[in-house]
């Protein structure tokens, strides 16, 4: 039995990869009744067509939670979950984007798949609140056109966190190698790419997730350097933001005590249990290369100033 009626709470971390977002989604999900599981739109491929790690150690076909997200979903198999992946990303494809807000323009194949897509992403978050006994989930997907997706329901009740990093510190991160093991592979890495393609992306990513305030969706903009370097304050903030009258547990100046949680994919700190110290990563301000550094901030100067970072 799924939750009553009301509409399912989310808050929505959009932006660019590389910016903070597991950190932020994790501290959100230290507080009582947020269900905090990272990257939402990556459920069906995770649980079902490969083997990877839910943060809480197991993998995630093996997860008790996800088995619990699963027995409220009811059952499914490989097939179905190709097609719900197959079926999303025909949703928020960029030639499909344009006709998000334009009803009239939509095919009926179209329409269809994103009828589909938004009444199997409601069950997916009623689910998950009720595997987690939450009142408000955190979706840290940060692809904007999933935002922009969800925005054209009523269905739920979208709180979007726009979260800014410099776009030199992003390019940085994105082109560092960065271990990420898998289940198969101990010695895997994240996804490299060039700072050109990265700041291309923040270049896009950060103007279509602020059309969300101009459709007139709750919208909050956090910058990565402010709030891990004030996570009590920022963390409240979103909170008070999202409704929530609650705060984190375990949360004490520049120190998280992590308990277990449930996030799919995401940074590798998604696994971290126990007592951590954040501190801002600046490593970009003296190991980025010259030519990369000039490239990120030739490409994205105007947003640079509109953000308030310094060229």
């Amino acid at each position: 039995m799924l939750l009553p009626m009301t509409k399912p709470r989310i808050i929505f971390i959009s932006g660019v990869g590389r910016s903070g977002s597991t950190l932020l989604d994790r501290v959100l999900g230290q507080t009582p009744g947020v269900v905090s599981v990272g990257e939402v739109y990556r459920f069906w491929s995770h649980r079902y067509l490969r083997r990877s790690w839910c943060s809480c150690g197991a993998l995630v076909a093996e997860c008790p939670f996800w088995d619990a997200v699963e027995g409220e979903l009811g059952a499914t198999d490989a097939a179905e979950a190709e097609a719900q992946e197959a079926r999303q990303w025909r949703v928020v494809s960029q030639r499909n984007l344009p006709l998000l807000p334009m009803r009239p323009l939509r095919t009926k194949g179209f329409a269809e798949d994103l009828a589909g897509f938004l009444a199997v992403r409601e069950r997916l978050y009623r689910a998950i609140l009720k595997a987690g006994d939450g009142s408000v989930v955190v979706d840290s997907t940060k692809i904007p056109r999933f935002a922009l997706a969800l925005a054209r329901s009523d269905r739920f009740d979208l709180r979007i966190v726009h979260l800014v990093r410099d776009s030199r510190a992003s390019a940085y991160s994105w082109v560092r190698p960065k271990s990420a093991p898998t289940p198969d592979d101990p010695n895997a890495r994240m996804q490299a790419r060039r700072a050109a393609q990265v700041s291309a992306w923040w270049m896009v990513s950060n103007p279509l997730t602020e059309l969300l305030r101009l459709q007139g969706k709750p919208y909050l903009r956090v910058r990565y350097e402010d709030y891990v370097r004030d996570l009590e304050p920022w963390a409240a903030k979103v909170l008070d933001f999202a409704g929530i009258d609650a705060r984190p547990v375990g949360l004490s100046g520049s120190e998280v005590t992590f308990t277990g949680d449930h996030l799919i994919a995401g940074n590798p700190i998604r696994k971290r249990m126990g007592t951590t110290q954040i501190r801002p990563d600046d490593e970009w301000k003296t190991k980025m290369g010259r030519r990369d550094r000039l490239v990120a901030t030739a490409m994205t100067w105007p947003l640079l100033l509109r953000y308030r970072y310094r060229i």
